[in-house]
């Protein structure tokens, strides 16, 4: 009896544990439940499972999928209040934080999301390169090259230290995403982590997020509906999000997407800038609003496989005086004129002139590379290189300069932009095969199999520009042009090359973590940017300014520097 007794008192208080009164986030923002968000996207996702999302396509949906531990404003700054930890504080030596789970607050499917859920990401999930894509990890590490250490303090708190000063170490750890133990555990268990949460295991998915997928239909949709256990409410009591649906419509281009727009089909529109010129005009006629977010974060690149399977192309891209001279023949000045119309910035480094805090804006007139086919060609002799008697290109062996030159089919501005560059690249000589692809198609080659040999492609960006550890390290997951062989088993360890440049430019990622002083930070970032524009391991073209059109219809928007449909999507409703 007293058995049973203690069983039915230790029950009880399990359940006060798991029942705590919820510390649900309430917003200052008022709305209506119902109506779908239409979206275009030119790309369906390519799986579901955000720990092995490498491309905008999937990252798109799973962020809102799955929340962050911290909450970002629309500018990009951290909201006083966190999303799933809705506190933290500094431990003391400086060196850590200790997050503050919200009470009572569960998943998608109603289990409770606890510290337990926190602790088990980072710790076999996120510290574990061989359950991510390796950018996760890479981006973690600290000075030393270690990643931090992890504890569970109780049910709604976890403690994340280093062993040395990390600066960046709070976005970095703020920014990701816990994941579910009950569902991703026996998955890691089982080695089927790898291929969970594709596109065919929609029932499947559990989520902290405001939406999840309910369906994908190839080229046709991706359907997000409504959490019903999302923990945000308004502040007058509704819970978030307003929205019942999010539907992603696959449209097979920008112009297509455009015309979705002005017919009223999608509510939301991230414009190209001769769209801005063209709809600007037209907003009263079209009840749309069509605005300026500002400078993107993100960063557009040619780059060249230094691994590709023919080595004879391998050993030209490898060349520094290849890759100026391909340089000098990118007329910064006029994409920007011709290919966004005035509507963005010559680049020539890894940092957008978004972050004034980190971009170098002296780089330019240090490296300077002016559209010139003179200095061009005078590179080119430089790296062994010269012209038969058709004025074609050919290298110290004689072989004609030729390489196909991908970029993902439908983005318009990066076809434009690969048709000026082919078209600069022919006056040397050089015959640069200009192939748009599938954008999925064309990812899968740059990580997985090493198959392909030049690529217009462009990076996100970061607030922090730690965030782009995982490209700029020599092991890093995304350092595709030249991926080290323990990061790619594709790549050949015996012809694998590491240039001085490259790796200094690791250790400068790497050392940066430990500068707590801003200036410090700066100075070895400014460093990083010179080496890359005396270097060009890939070749920048340029940023553009962030344009959006939506239909008046839709409420509370509010575009931010972070994001295209508003940092706030839980509170977007429909009148």
């Amino acid at each position: 009896m007293k058995k049973a007794v203690w069983l039915v008192l230790v029950f009880a208080l399990g359940l006060c544990m798991v029942f705590a009164t919820p510390e649900y986030a309430v917003e200052d923002f008022t709305g209506n439940h119902g109506g779908t968000f239409y979206i275009s996207a030119i790309s369906d996702p390519k799986g579901l499972n955000p720990a092995w999302a490498s491309e905008t396509s999937t990252t798109d949906i799973t962020n809102i999928m799955f929340d962050m531990l911290l909450a970002l404003d629309a500018n990009g700054a951290f909201r006083e209040e966190g999303n799933i930890a809705k506190s933290w504080e500094t431990t003391p030596d400086g060196l850590g934080w200790i997050f503050h789970i919200r009470k009572g607050i569960t998943w998608s499917d109603g289990h409770p999301l606890t510290a337990e859920d926190v602790y088990f990401t980072f710790k076999e999930v996120y510290f574990k390169r061989e359950n991510n894509t390796g950018s996760t990890t890479d981006v973690l590490r600290g000075v030393d090259g270690n990643l931090p250490f992890i504890e569970l303090i109780d049910q709604y708190t976890v403690k994340i230290w280093y062993s040395q000063p990390y600066a960046p170490g709070l976005l970095t750890i703020g920014l990701n995403r816990p994941l579910p133990k009950h569902i991703v555990e026996p998955q890691i268990q089982a080695g089927t982590w790898g291929e969970f949460w594709t596109l065919d295991d929609v029932d499947k998915l559990v989520v902290s997020g405001p939406f999840i997928v309910t369906e994908y239909i190839p080229d046709v949709r991706t359907t997000l509906s409504r959490n019903p256990h999302y923990y945000r409410f308004d502040k007058e009591g509704k819970r978030l999000p307003y929205l019942d649906q999010i539907m992603f419509l696959s449209v097979p281009s920008q112009d297509v997407a455009r015309l979705k727009f002005e017919a009223g089909e999608t509510d939301h529109y991230g414009m190209r800038p001769q769209d801005y010129l063209d709809l600007k005009p037209r907003e009263a006629e079209l009840n749309i609003t069509v605005g300026i977010q500002g400078p993107d974060w993100g960063t557009n690149h040619l780059a060249l496989n230094f691994n590709a399977k023919d080595p004879v192309k391998a050993e030209w891209f490898r060349n520094v005086h290849f890759r100026r001279a391909l340089s000098y023949l990118v007329d910064r000045d006029g994409l920007v004129d011709n290919v966004l119309d005035g509507f963005g910035f010559p680049l020539y480094v890894q940092i957008s002139p978004a972050n004034a805090m980190f971009h170098n804006f002296e780089v330019e007139d240090k490296f300077p590379y002016p559209f010139s086919v003179e200095k061009a060609k005078e590179e080119l002799r430089k790296g062994g290189f010269s012209w038969n008697a058709q004025n074609q290109l050919i290298d110290a062996k004689g072989n004609l300069v030729r390489f196909v030159m991908n970029t993902n089919a439908g983005n318009t501005n990066r076809e434009r932009t690969g048709v000026i560059l082919a078209d600069n690249f022919s006056l040397v000589g050089i015959e640069a095969i200009f192939t748009p692809m599938d954008f999925n198609n064309m990812v899968q080659n740059m990580t997985a199999s090493g198959d392909w040999e030049a690529i217009l492609i462009g990076f996100t960006g970061t607030l922090d520009p730690n965030g782009g550890s995982n490209v700029w390290t020599i092991q890093g997951g995304l350092h595709y042009w030249n991926f080290h062989p323990d990061t790619a088993d594709f790549i050949d360890r015996d012809k694998w090359h590491m240039p001085y440049y490259e790796w200094k430019i690791g250790e400068l990622y790497r050392d940066q973590r430990g500068a707590t002083v801003y200036e410090e930070r700066r100075d070895m970032f400014y460093e990083v940017q010179e080496l890359t524009a005396e270097y060009m391991p890939i070749i920048h073209t340029y940023t553009t300014m962030l344009l959006f059109g939506r239909q008046n219809r839709l409420m509370n928007h509010q575009p931010g520097s972070n994001s295209s449909w508003g940092w706030n999507l839980w509170a977007l409703y429909k009148n």
